[in-house]
């Protein structure tokens, strides 16, 4: 729940909440090994209608908390993790990158957070998001 209590209780009363944030960080495990036509299909899928398009806000905060932590690696820090179910990946991850690598993309989604509120085209926005994103296999 990244330290929100309230976020923390909705996901304990709700396991579909859960699920969904499963769901998202397994499509990004998955996605960095992608190739960009796997990438684009994705960014048409979640936000084709209105219902996905409505979840993008909370997708895209569920991606910056993985990078986050990626970048919490990446730069040495003893911090503890928020994502500690996938931290064998995230550890992965970070040992494969440099620290601007993992620092870009944390800054990159929080500035697609400020721009889906400024109502860009949300499939661009996605599409630009997984772009920029490393190829790892």
């Amino acid at each position: 729940a990244g330290g929100r209590v309230g976020a923390a209780v909705r996901m304990v009363d709700d396991p579909a909440l859960l699920e969904r944030r499963l769901g998202w960080l397994t499509d990004l495990q998955e996605l960095l090994a992608a190739p960009i036509r796997q990438r684009f299909a994705y960014a048409d899928r979640v936000t084709r209608g209105k219902e996905k398009a409505a979840l993008l806000p909370e997708m895209i905060q569920t991606w910056l908390a993985y990078w986050r932590d990626v970048l919490l690696v990446a730069s040495g820090a003893q911090s503890p993790l928020t994502n500690l179910d996938c931290a064998a990946h995230i550890r992965g991850l970070a040992g494969r990158m440099s620290l601007e690598t993992a620092h870009a993309r944390t800054a990159d989604l929080e500035r697609a957070l400020a721009r889906l509120d400024a109502n860009v085209n949300a499939r661009l926005l996605v599409e630009v998001l997984l772009l920029d994103w490393p190829r790892i296999e």
